[in-house]
Protein backbone atom coordinates (compact mmCIF):
# COMPACT_ATOMS: atom_id res chain seq x y z
CA UNK A 1 0.00 0.00 0.00
CA UNK A 2 2.76 2.22 0.55
CA UNK A 3 4.29 2.42 -2.69
CA UNK A 4 0.57 2.62 -4.82
CA UNK A 5 -1.34 4.93 -1.81
CA UNK A 6 -0.50 8.57 -2.62
CA UNK A 7 -2.05 11.75 -0.94
CA UNK A 8 -4.77 13.69 -3.77
CA UNK A 9 -4.30 17.54 -2.56
CA UNK A 10 -7.05 19.58 -4.54
CA UNK A 11 -7.57 23.14 -4.13
CA UNK A 12 -10.76 24.72 -5.46
CA UNK A 13 -11.37 28.11 -6.61
CA UNK A 14 -14.06 29.98 -4.61
CA UNK A 15 -17.00 29.04 -6.30
CA UNK A 16 -15.83 25.29 -6.90
CA UNK A 17 -16.91 22.36 -5.83
CA UNK A 18 -18.80 23.74 -2.84
CA UNK A 19 -22.18 23.94 -4.63
CA UNK A 20 -22.29 27.05 -5.95
CA UNK A 21 -22.23 28.89 -2.36
CA UNK A 22 -18.89 31.05 -3.22
CA UNK A 23 -17.58 29.91 -0.10
CA UNK A 24 -14.24 27.04 0.50
CA UNK A 25 -14.43 24.62 2.80
CA UNK A 26 -11.68 23.64 5.11
CA UNK A 27 -9.13 21.46 4.55
CA UNK A 28 -10.35 17.63 5.61
CA UNK A 29 -9.41 14.04 5.07
CA UNK A 30 -11.24 12.25 2.86
CA UNK A 31 -10.85 8.63 3.45
CA UNK A 32 -12.40 6.99 0.55
CA UNK A 33 -10.90 5.63 -2.29
CA UNK A 34 -10.15 8.01 -5.13
CA UNK A 35 -7.72 7.33 -8.20
CA UNK A 36 -5.85 9.19 -10.74
CA UNK A 37 -8.35 7.93 -13.63
CA UNK A 38 -10.89 9.88 -11.28
CA UNK A 39 -9.27 13.57 -12.08
CA UNK A 40 -9.68 14.22 -15.63
CA UNK A 41 -13.46 13.90 -14.96
CA UNK A 42 -13.72 15.80 -11.65
CA UNK A 43 -11.64 18.65 -13.56
CA UNK A 44 -14.09 18.42 -16.83
CA UNK A 45 -16.93 18.56 -13.83
CA UNK A 46 -14.99 21.75 -12.11
CA UNK A 47 -14.92 23.56 -15.55
CA UNK A 48 -18.53 23.05 -16.45
CA UNK A 49 -17.99 21.03 -19.24
CA UNK A 50 -21.09 19.45 -20.42
CA UNK A 51 -20.86 15.77 -20.61
CA UNK A 52 -21.74 15.53 -24.73
CA UNK A 53 -18.73 18.00 -24.80
CA UNK A 54 -16.37 15.55 -23.56
CA UNK A 55 -13.62 13.59 -24.59
CA UNK A 56 -14.39 10.02 -23.46
CA UNK A 57 -12.99 8.58 -20.13
CA UNK A 58 -12.27 5.50 -19.56
CA UNK A 59 -13.10 3.98 -15.97
CA UNK A 60 -12.72 7.32 -14.02
CA UNK A 61 -15.50 8.80 -11.78
CA UNK A 62 -16.24 12.61 -10.79
CA UNK A 63 -15.22 13.34 -7.36
CA UNK A 64 -17.14 16.79 -6.82
CA UNK A 65 -19.47 15.37 -4.90
CA UNK A 66 -16.77 13.72 -2.27
CA UNK A 67 -15.22 17.30 -2.46
CA UNK A 68 -18.41 18.86 -1.45
CA UNK A 69 -18.94 16.87 1.54
CA UNK A 70 -21.88 14.66 -0.47
CA UNK A 71 -21.15 11.08 -0.62
CA UNK A 72 -23.38 9.97 -3.37
CA UNK A 73 -24.89 6.57 -4.00
CA UNK A 74 -21.68 4.81 -5.11
CA UNK A 75 -19.66 3.26 -2.27
CA UNK A 76 -15.77 2.27 -2.49
CA UNK A 77 -17.11 -0.84 -3.64
CA UNK A 78 -17.71 0.91 -7.00
CA UNK A 79 -14.49 2.87 -7.14
CA UNK A 80 -11.86 -0.08 -7.47
CA UNK A 81 -8.21 0.68 -8.26
CA UNK A 82 -6.00 -1.13 -10.25
CA UNK A 83 -2.24 -1.23 -10.53
CA UNK A 84 0.70 -2.89 -12.04
CA UNK A 85 4.54 -3.23 -11.00
CA UNK A 86 7.35 -4.82 -12.99
CA UNK A 87 10.55 -5.03 -10.65
CA UNK A 88 13.66 -6.46 -12.10
CA UNK A 89 16.19 -4.75 -9.50
CA UNK A 90 18.96 -5.94 -8.01
CA UNK A 91 19.76 -3.74 -4.28
CA UNK A 92 23.17 -4.13 -2.79
CA UNK A 93 23.52 -3.22 0.73
CA UNK A 94 26.94 -4.15 1.02
CA UNK A 95 29.17 -6.46 -0.67
CA UNK A 96 27.71 -9.87 1.20
CA UNK A 97 24.12 -7.97 1.22
CA UNK A 98 22.44 -8.78 -2.04
CA UNK A 99 18.66 -9.04 -3.04
CA UNK A 100 17.79 -9.66 -6.20
CA UNK A 101 13.74 -8.53 -8.15
CA UNK A 102 12.49 -10.53 -10.66
CA UNK A 103 8.37 -9.72 -9.98
CA UNK A 104 5.56 -8.61 -12.15
CA UNK A 105 2.49 -7.73 -9.86
CA UNK A 106 -0.82 -6.88 -10.67
CA UNK A 107 -3.23 -5.49 -8.08
CA UNK A 108 -7.07 -4.43 -7.57
CA UNK A 109 -8.61 -2.71 -4.42
CA UNK A 110 -11.87 -3.33 -4.00
CA UNK A 111 -12.40 -1.83 -0.71
CA UNK A 112 -11.96 -3.75 1.76
CA UNK A 113 -10.05 -6.07 0.02
CA UNK A 114 -6.81 -5.72 -1.79
CA UNK A 115 -5.57 -8.53 -4.47
CA UNK A 116 -2.09 -8.54 -5.50
CA UNK A 117 -1.30 -11.11 -8.49
CA UNK A 118 1.94 -12.24 -8.73
CA UNK A 119 2.41 -13.52 -12.86
CA UNK A 120 5.02 -15.33 -12.45
CA UNK A 121 4.45 -17.45 -9.47
CA UNK A 122 0.88 -17.45 -8.80
CA UNK A 123 0.95 -19.53 -6.06
CA UNK A 124 2.57 -16.55 -4.37
CA UNK A 125 -0.29 -14.28 -4.84
CA UNK A 126 -1.47 -12.23 -2.14
CA UNK A 127 -5.04 -11.15 -0.19
CA UNK A 128 -5.80 -8.62 1.93
CA UNK A 129 -8.36 -6.81 4.23
CA UNK A 130 -7.07 -3.05 4.31
CA UNK A 131 -9.83 -1.81 6.90
CA UNK A 132 -7.93 -4.54 9.35
CA UNK A 133 -4.25 -4.67 7.88
CA UNK A 134 -3.23 -1.39 6.21
CA UNK A 135 0.35 -2.40 6.93
CA UNK A 136 -0.54 -5.39 4.63
CA UNK A 137 1.07 -7.94 6.94
CA UNK A 138 -1.52 -10.85 7.08
CA UNK A 139 -2.23 -12.61 3.74
CA UNK A 140 -5.37 -14.35 3.89
CA UNK A 141 -5.90 -15.61 0.34
CA UNK A 142 -5.64 -18.84 1.86
CA UNK A 143 -8.88 -18.07 3.97
CA UNK A 144 -10.86 -16.56 1.18
CA UNK A 145 -10.13 -18.51 -1.82
CA UNK A 146 -13.61 -17.19 -3.13
CA UNK A 147 -12.38 -13.52 -3.06
CA UNK A 148 -8.85 -14.15 -4.81
CA UNK A 149 -11.03 -15.87 -7.58
CA UNK A 150 -13.54 -13.00 -7.77
CA UNK A 151 -10.72 -10.17 -7.72
CA UNK A 152 -8.66 -12.50 -10.35
CA UNK A 153 -11.42 -12.77 -12.86
CA UNK A 154 -11.79 -8.80 -12.82
CA UNK A 155 -8.08 -8.70 -13.49
CA UNK A 156 -8.88 -10.75 -16.15
CA UNK A 157 -11.80 -8.86 -17.33
CA UNK A 158 -9.62 -5.55 -17.34
CA UNK A 159 -7.38 -7.33 -19.49
CA UNK A 160 -4.51 -6.38 -18.06
CA UNK A 161 -2.79 -9.75 -17.07
CA UNK A 162 -0.32 -10.91 -19.65
CA UNK A 163 -0.79 -13.95 -21.42
CA UNK A 164 2.55 -14.75 -21.75
CA UNK A 165 5.69 -12.97 -19.98
CA UNK A 166 8.41 -11.96 -21.96
CA UNK A 167 10.81 -14.82 -20.80
CA UNK A 168 8.35 -17.14 -22.11
CA UNK A 169 8.22 -15.95 -25.97
CA UNK A 170 9.68 -18.75 -28.76
CA UNK A 171 10.19 -15.81 -31.41
CA UNK A 172 13.60 -15.41 -31.45
CA UNK A 173 13.21 -12.06 -32.68
CA UNK A 174 10.63 -10.75 -30.59
CA UNK A 175 13.21 -12.05 -27.75
CA UNK A 176 16.25 -10.08 -29.13
CA UNK A 177 13.76 -7.20 -29.39
CA UNK A 178 12.79 -7.36 -25.98
CA UNK A 179 16.27 -8.11 -24.72
CA UNK A 180 17.74 -4.70 -26.64
CA UNK A 181 15.15 -2.84 -24.90
CA UNK A 182 16.01 -4.47 -20.98
CA UNK A 183 12.93 -6.50 -20.67
CA UNK A 184 14.44 -9.40 -20.30
CA UNK A 185 18.12 -10.90 -19.89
Amino acid sequence: QEQIRVPLLIRLPASGGDGGSGTRRAGRRISRQVRTVDLAPTILDLAGIPPEARPPVTDGQSLVEILGGVEGEGGDEERVAYAESINRLTYKVAPEIRDEKDEVLFSLTRPPWKYIHHAREPEASELYHLERDPGEEFDLSEEHPEIVRSLHRELQRRRVLPETLPEETSDPELRERLEALGYVQ
